[in-house]
């Protein structure tokens, strides 16, 4: 299943059963082929511009390198446009030696 298919599926599911909901959690692929980061990038944005007019506010995002990472610089990208928070999920204490100051 992929990305856009999944968010959809959620969305119409909350609005199914009228939950408010206000964050969105990422994870996914460490490695993605470097054909596919910037149409992954352009849908990946348009996503969660939908999920953000629905309210979502909180975004968390693992710590891994690949999709991770993508979808944490899209969101502070978007932080630029709309009030909304990047939560990382670090998923082990050493986790910062896998990035560079870039």
């Amino acid at each position: 299943m992929n990305i856009r298919v999944y968010l959809q599926e959620r969305m119409i599911a909350m609005e199914q059963k009228r939950e408010k909901i206000n964050s969105c959690c990422f994870t996914e692929h460490r490695i993605i082929s470097t054909d596919k980061i910037t149409a992954l990038t352009v849908i990946l944005e348009q996503e969660i511009e939908k999920l953000i007019s629905k309210e979502v506010k909180y975004f968390y995002c693992g710590g891994a390198l690949g999709f991770d990472t993508l979808a944490a610089k899209t969101i502070l990208k978007l932080k630029n446009k709309y009030d909304v928070q990047l939560i990382i999920v670090v998923p082990h204490s050493r986790q910062d030696k896998y990035f560079t100051k870039e």
